[in-house]
């Protein structure tokens, strides 16, 4: 993956084509299993400032609402648990588990304000 990257180090290899160039340099399909290295070699160093501002953004987010609302704060900790398991997800796990984060937290604050 460092070597993919160090190839292609400002925009990478494109959005899911790790495992296509993985398979032309070893012959073997195969995913990164570290959601960051796998993404810092595909959208390269540009994307992955993106990214990396994105995660930050909405940690913040989700923190706020957390302390405001004491009952939000197993969304923040679900985020937290989900970017620390991202050094051993695919980057396409990762997608799917903080898209379902964010359906939930959308729902939760829906809920809420209904509440009020």
């Amino acid at each position: 993956m460092l070597q993919l990257f160090s190839e292609n180090p400002f925009f990478g290899v494109g959005f899911h084509n790790f495992r296509h160039y993985n398979l032309e340099k070893t012959g073997k399909f195969f995913y990164g299993h570290n959601t960051y290295l796998e993404l810092l070699s595909e959208i390269g160093l540009i994307g992955f400032i993106f990214y990396f501002i994105y995660n930050v953004i909405f940690l913040i987010f989700t923190i706020n609402i957390g302390k405001r609302n004491p009952d939000f704060k197993f969304i923040a900790l679900s985020f937290m648990s989900i970017q620390l398991s991202s050094f051993f997800l695919t980057a396409l796990l990762n997608s799917a588990l903080l898209f379902i984060m964010i359906l939930a937290s959308i729902t939760f604050i829906i809920t809420e304000r209904m509440k009020n």
